[in-house]
């Protein structure tokens, strides 16, 4: 998914959630339905869109010294996946006897803000040297090709860390205690994480 910060930060950004929609959040609902039967429900795609804005604009007026400064990517994401959260698009009741299929609109909010995040890593290098910018540019496609590298083994203290991850949106859903900076730091670390397992396997080689 190629997308620019300036291409979620005004009410032009409608046409790229949209996009997203249509690309990514209805497919995957549409999977997680062919697993355990779900419902869509009405007017998701215009709930989600307003939801956003809701939050892009609490950010704005809450978190930035200037209004009409961008947000950074890692804000962009969080804002998305509050939004995907609390228009609780998909309804089902029935129990799977798989547990990260409990948390199904968890699943995709963090399916589409990894998506989103990605995107935005592999276009935003701009430092006013084309050659250097080629360069970045080629780096962060080796090292985000894949997605984002995922805490294991001692690196967390129990489980699998996109369920635990999955269930920690879940009682922010349920408990309505979004936190928009917290969940951005999130997706910086895992960023960060992702890097340094990539520059520490390069040199293992």
């Amino acid at each position: 998914m190629n997308y620019c910060l300036e291409d979620f930060n005004d009410d032009e950004s409608k046409k790229h959630i949209d996009k997203i929609w249509t690309d990514l959040i209805y497919p995957q609902a549409k999977a997680l339905n062919n697993i355990i039967p779900c419902e869509i429900k009405n007017d998701s795609q215009q709930i989600i869109w307003d939801n956003y804005v809701s939050f892009r604009n609490h950010c704005k007026e809450n978190y930035m010294e200037n209004k009409s400064h961008l947000l950074d990517r890692h804000k962009v994401c969080a804002c998305l996946m509050c939004a995907i959260l609390k228009s609780e698009f998909i309804s089902c009741n029935k129990i799977h006897p798989d547990d990260k299929l409990y948390v199904l609109v968890e699943q995709v909010a963090i399916t589409v803000g990894f998506s989103l995040l990605q995107g935005f890593i592999v276009n935003s290098t701009k430092t006013g040297d084309k050659e250097k910018e080629a360069d970045e540019k080629k780096k962060d496609n080796q090292i985000f090709k894949k997605g984002f590298l995922l805490p294991k083994g001692v690196d967390i203290n129990h489980g699998v860390y996109r369920n635990n991850f999955a269930i920690e949106l879940y009682f922010t859903r349920k408990e309505e205690t979004y936190n928009i900076l917290s969940l951005s730091h999130t997706l910086y670390l895992l960023e960060q994480y992702t890097r340094k397992a990539f520059y520490l396997s390069s040199k293992n080689k």
